[in-house]
Parts: C-alpha cells; structure tokens; sequence
C-alpha cells in the first residue's frame, strides 16, 4: 500500500529543503515491511503510537489493522496522520505550517536522512527573513 505525508506537512518539508518524494518512499516501504495485518474491522480510527511498548497501529480503510515495531518512518507516518486529521477540522489560518510542528525525533531522523544537499555538500540554510523560532524578532529587519 502507498502512504504519504499530509499536504500541509509535505508542503513545509518541501519549502524547507526536504526530498518529500524520498521521505514518502521511506515511510512506504517500513510500513509494507515493517507491520503486519493483524486483525479485521477492529474499533481503531486512524492510527496509535505507544511510546513505552514501541508499538505502532494503522487502520486502513478496507478495515484491515496493520501493527509493527515503531520506527522513525512510522512514527512520522502516524504523527503526519494525526495532524492531517487535526488540520481538516481546524485548518491554519494562513493556509500553511512550518516545520515548527514536527516532533524532536522526527526531525532530526529528518536531518539526517533527507535533507537536500546545496552545492558545496552543505544543508540548505534556514529562510533569512521571517520570524525566527526562539527570539520573537523578526530576522533580517533593523
């Protein structure tokens, strides 16, 4: 089964220098290879993390339920359906998020793995102008 990222986080990922073609390619094959079906037509909306057992539960819309080990892919996977789910009964008011949203975890698997490569080898620059997480100033303007 393919699985993707919601529009709203694909969307920032992008315009902050993330390969969202591959990030969706990742989360894709851990979750054809990494869970299982389990049961059919069990009472579970959506998808569940547990932290603690590292257990990570989706249900697909034929009513299979798919259970594996949680990993930084399903652990996106299930975080981006919980706020796609969020941002359709409450969408932003601008229209978009920023990376800001993204658990620690994720993020720096993130950095890590598919953070797209400038030039010179160096990872792209945060955006100069804008609020900047942090201060409350406003970078670039005196």
């Amino acid at each position: 089964m393919q699985v993707q990222l919601n529009s709203y986080l694909a969307a920032a990922l992008e315009d902050t220098g993330y390969d969202v073609a591959k990030i969706n390619s990742a989360m894709t094959s851990a979750y054809n290879d990494g869970t299982t079906v389990v049961s059919q037509q069990a009472k579970l909306s959506g998808s569940t993390a547990n932290e603690k057992t590292e257990v990570v539960r989706f249900r697909e819309a034929s009513g299979k339920v798919r259970e594996g080990k949680l990993t930084d892919p399903l652990r996106l996977l299930n975080f981006s359906r919980a706020l796609g789910s969020h941002l359709d009964k409450f969408p932003p008011h601008s229209g978009v998020i920023t990376i800001d949203v993204l658990p620690v975890s994720s993020k720096a698997w993130l950095d890590r793995k598919f953070r797209v490569q400038e030039e010179q080898g160096e990872a792209m620059a945060a955006p100069k102008r804008g609020l900047q997480p942090g201060n409350g100033e406003v970078a670039g303007v005196k």
